[in-house]
């Protein structure tokens, strides 16, 4: 699927063999319109996308109710673009198999007479009127849409080399079958074989090949039409002559004709065509008839008379036969011209349908060409977006790493402060130790040449735990112990609330070495256990939202192998989670209905394209087994 600015892509509509038409919605106006987007094939043709931009400038340029009407057009990842009016309805071709009524048929007729005439007048030759081409409104108006082969009458610029037939067989008229020059009398020709196929409910010219069609048209008179329509005879054969002169000259007169039968009037405009010559001498007489091929010529032969009258009659009678045998010979001459110009026809169309086959077979050449380096592109693609995600989580694994250790330097450089600062505390107790007066015992006082004593303070068993921690820092004294711990608590407490788990642990941790059992520093390291879980269960939930948020995100756009990916991902950090598990659902069979649409579309190449990642993702499921029936079924079709 195709990606346009302004627009969002929803679905293919269809395909032909220069362009896709997909229904998009305008996001600006917000409204739904049909997008013609030339094939990728035929983008780097010029000549191609030249005939397909002008068709975009042609339609834009008729503002007119009874054809399409265009709201933009444009380039884009050199995917040329036309948005027009979107029109869900049927085709005239649908119409016509559910039996038209006369009303309805002589309705469309008319509107599509008057869209031709406007085109005409502004110098524009459709070159492919058919029910195909044919679209509905709401209220019922017939609309003409595809000028897709159309080009302008007066151009000087020939997008189309003599000799070249562009159009649809069943449809085209003599003229144009031929490779000749044509204009808009060829479209009324079109129109005549649409007016024929409302009618009867068939083509008047139908045969088992293309060839065979085009003679029809060149050479076959046009068929009768049933009684109950026998009226509309003339209207049919003017429109369907095989002269161009002799056809209607103008949608116009095409209207009024319809509008006087509508009366119960015969038709104004419509030519009966005669293939009769009559050769009437001046005398009254019994008639005789001679026949020749396409020509019937009366004579009249007078009653004798006199002798004078005899050879005047008689000389008559030789100027007739002259005449006769004059016109035999043109006649037979003129058949001869006329089959040497149908077989010189014949070899010229045959070339050109050659050469039409062969230009099919290097188109389908190039496109598969084409596919395979879209294909190439994807891969390729696809491999430079795997680089760049795993440049991103190694940059951002690494933006963590350094987080982390500069909050462990931090953590580090706390500790190291606190260490400097009661080891100045320590010497600072210990100076003013050495300062304080010694205690001396009764003895001592009585005799003063006795050595001074110094009394040690007793020894408590708590505090022989701490000796061996203390001693190098804070000396025995319990009021430096408690201090020390009173401030470990108090940067272990200010480390914890700032989340600063690493600092608030080893101050803990230096808690209990000094104190083993201290309680409260015991409750520290649990709070720090419960609070990392904590913030690891929320940080992990706001993970998996964003990843149920951007899969969901991909599946609306349809960008499904990105959907399917979070999707899988959330499944893996939270095994059976429901809302991921029905998001990889909706993808599978997403997948599945891409692959029968594009089959259908005779497009194979993505039908297994899709098949396949549907497949991965399910191979095991029954879908897999009746999808891919399916789409062998039509691929054998």
């Amino acid at each position: 699927m195709i990606e346009l600015p302004g627009y969002n892509i929803e679905k293919q509509l269809g395909r032909g063999g220069m362009a896709r038409v997909y229904l998009a919605r305008h996001i600006g106006l917000d409204r739904l319109v049909a997008i013609k987007v030339l094939s990728k094939d035929l983008d780097g043709d010029k000549s191609f996308s030249d005939r397909f931009i002008r068709e975009a400038r042609i339609v834009a340029n008729l503002t007119h109710q009874n054809i399409i009407t265009v709201y933009d057009v444009g380039v884009h990842n050199q995917f040329h673009y036309i948005a027009m009016e979107y029109l869900p309805g049927e085709t005239l071709d649908d119409k016509i198999k559910k039996k038209l009524n006369i009303k309805q048929v002589l309705g469309f007729t008319k509107q599509i007479a008057a869209a031709l005439d406007f085109a005409h007048k502004k110098g524009i030759v459709h070159r492919d009127v058919k029910p195909d081409n044919i679209l509905f409104r709401e209220d019922g108006t017939a609309v003409l849409t595809d000028f897709g082969i159309a080009r302008a009458a007066k151009s000087e610029t020939k997008m189309t080399a003599t000799g070249t037939v562009i159009g649809t067989p069943h449809y085209m008229s003599p003229e144009q079958a031929q490779g000749q020059e044509i204009g808009p009398w060829s479209d009324l020709y079109s129109l005549g074989i649409v007016l024929f196929e409302l009618l009867s409910g068939e083509v008047p010219f139908d045969a088992d090949s293309t060839i065979a069609v085009v003679f029809k048209h060149i050479t076959e008179p046009v068929p009768d039409l049933d009684e109950p329509y026998k009226q509309y005879q003339p209207l049919v054969n003017t429109l369907l002559a095989k002269e161009a002169n002799d056809r209607y000259q103008s949608g116009r007169e095409v209207i009024a004709d319809i509008e006087a039968l509508e009366r119960g009037e015969a038709p104004a405009n419509a030519t009966l065509i005669f293939n009769q010559t009559a050769i009437n001498p001046a005398v009254s007489a019994d008639t005789h008839t001679t026949q020749n091929t396409g020509t019937q010529t009366t004579l009249k032969i007078g009653r004798p008379a006199s002798a004078k009258s005899k050879v005047i009659t008689g000389i008559a009678a030789a100027c007739i036969m002259l005449i006769v045998a004059a016109i035999v010979f043109i006649a037979e001459k003129k058949a001869a011209d006329e089959a040497d110009d149908i077989a010189a026809n014949q070899r010229t169309l045959a070339l050109a349908y050659e050469k039409q086959e062969l230009e099919k077979r290097q188109r389908e050449l190039d496109k598969r060409a084409a596919e395979n380096a879209l294909l190439e592109q994807r891969r390729n693609q696809a491999e430079r977006e795997r680089k760049e995600k795993l440049e991103k989580e190694t940059v951002k694994r690494q933006q963590a790493e350094l987080i982390a250790r500069q909050k462990q330097a931090r953590a580090e450089a706390e500790a190291q402060k606190a260490k400097q600062e009661l080891e100045a505390l320590k010497k600072k107790q210990l100076k003013q130790k050495k300062q304080e007066p010694v205690k001396i015992t009764a003895a001592a006082s009585s005799n003063s040449n006795t050595k001074p004593e110094v009394t040690p303070p007793p020894v408590q068993p708590e505090t022989q735990k701490r000796t061996g921690l203390l001693s190098s820092w804070l000396g025995d004294s319990d009021d430096n112990t408690s201090e020390y711990i009173n401030d470990l608590f108090k940067a272990a407490d200010n480390a914890l609330q700032s989340e600063y788990f690493t600092s608030a642990k080893q101050n803990y941790e230096k808690i209990l070495l000094a104190d083993p059992g201290n309680q409260r520093a015991e409750q520290g390291l649990k709070k720090i256990e419960q609070q990392m879980k904590k913030k690891a269960a929320s940080s992990s939930a706001a993970y998996l939202k964003d990843l149920l948020q951007a899969a969901d995100n991909s599946l609306a756009s349809d960008r499904l192998s990105s959907a399917a990916h979070n999707y899988q991902k959330v499944l893996q950090l939270a095994p059976g989670h429901e809302q991921a598990t029905e998001g990889l659902d909706k993808v599978f069979d997403r997948y599945l209905h891409l692959a029968v649409e594009e089959a259908k579309d005779d497009d194979f190449d993505d039908a297994a394209e899709y098949f396949i990642a549907a497949q991965k993702l399910r191979p095991n499921d029954n879908k897999i087994k009746t999808i891919g029936r399916k789409i062998e079924n039509l691929q054998n079709r």
